[in-house]
């Protein structure tokens, strides 16, 4: 896959992660099965929303 692709997806992925932490119902274990990112980033990107 190309870089684009890549960092596409990785856009995507990390979009439908704080929708589904805004929910405040799923675990970070759970966002990160269903988005194929690392519990971190999901921590990460919690961090950022709270602030």
């Amino acid at each position: 896959m190309s870089k684009v692709m890549d960092e596409l997806r990785n856009e995507t992925a990390r979009e439908i992660a704080r929708n589904m932490l805004a929910l405040n119902k799923l675990s970070y274990d759970d966002i990160a099965k269903v988005t194929g990112l690392t519990v971190k980033e999901i921590e990460e990107l919690d961090t950022k929303r709270s602030a």
